[in-house]
């Protein structure tokens, strides 16, 4: 088992611990909130938005999976997989300020 250094009598791993897990929960809530926007409004940018929301939070989840069980520690390994899915999630989110509002499919109550 490795040894991690500590803060306050606390090893470091628990403070990453805690933030990748407070990562995974509010974007989970921003992905949830847009979806819901989606979902009222079908305005396209609103579901690429979820979907990048949900993929960053994902790579978090999934570096701390890689890195805690999979991998057995491997920070290379989990960084390049949280990264990856970091960048796909800020392109969709990218994708879904630049894209065009005005493709609504059919807003229910206009």
């Amino acid at each position: 088992m490795t040894s991690f250094p500590t803060i306050l009598g606390i090893p470091e791993i628990w403070y990453l611990r805690a933030f990748m897990i407070l990562v995974l929960v509010m974007g989970g809530i921003i992905s949830y909130y847009a979806y819901r926007t989606w979902r009222r409004t079908r305005l396209r940018p609103f579901f690429y938005m979820a979907l990048g929301f949900a993929l960053v939070s994902l790579g978090a989840a999934l570096a701390g999976i890689l890195f805690e069980i999979i991998t057995a520690g491997d920070y290379l390994t989990a960084w390049v997989a949280s990264a990856s899915f970091t960048v796909v999630g800020f392109f969709s989110i990218l994708y879904s300020l630049l894209t065009s509002s005005e493709e609504i499919v059919d807003v229910p109550g206009k």
